[in-house]
């Protein structure tokens, strides 16, 4: 008897879904790039929240980008899920899709981050520590600043760094499908069948 094969590991998907997806967005966001500094990690952290000093790139922000979050998951600290191609369109108006705007920033030890917010709901609201993440992040493309979450107020309050520190060096490549590439790796959902959303409707592998 043949023994069965083993499960292969999920590939990372291909440049060209990520070029793909970065065409069909591209007059909704917004990219350029500073002058040639160095190259981009092989891995850039996506985030929801930021506690450190940072700052946000002052051109390069991507916004309406199709962000799934599984709302069945355990974890603290939930993993976002890029969606991409049919997907978008079969997932419209589902559990757990938001739009949001994906900022570069950096951290005042020279990380490179994504931070990603979500954007107003159909009827055009927006949470308060949602607004004021919107507004760090802006005020973060000339300075450096931090949130920290006021408990009692419920609200973030956003910091201006009082020191003069360098300006961030940013990588050469500030392009959408590079930096999503680096951001989402194998964390992208491009059909309904994905494991992810299987598992969202209760159903077996």
């Amino acid at each position: 008897m043949a023994e069965p094969k083993p499960k292969s590991e999920p590939q990372m998907p291909q440049m060209d879904i990520f070029a793909l997806a970065a065409e069909t967005r591209k007059e909704r966001s917004s990219s350029g790039s500073k002058p040639k500094i160095f190259s981009a990690p092989k891995k850039i952290p996506v985030v929801m929240k930021i506690k450190t000093w940072f700052r946000a790139h002052p051109e390069v922000y991507f916004s309406a980008v199709p962000v799934f979050i599984d709302p069945t998951s355990e974890d603290l600290e939930k993993k976002p899920y890029y969606v991409v191609g049919d997907a978008r369109d079969e997932m419209e108006g589902g559990e757990g899709l938001r739009e949001m705007t994906a900022y570069p920033i950096m951290t005042a030890n020279g990380r490179l981050m994504m931070l990603i917010v979500a954007e107003a709901d159909m009827d055009g609201t927006m949470h308060s520590a949602t607004e004021a993440k919107h507004e760090a992040a802006k005020e973060a493309r000339e300075k450096w600043v931090r949130m920290s979450w006021d408990k009692e107020a419920m609200v973030y309050d956003v910091s201006i760094a009082e020191w003069d520190r360098k300006e961030p060096r940013w990588p050469e490549d500030m392009s959408e499908p590079t930096l999503f590439r680096l951001a989402f790796g194998n964390a992208v959902i491009e059909n309904y069948d994905h494991p992810v959303l299987r598992n969202l409707r209760g159903e077996a592998d």
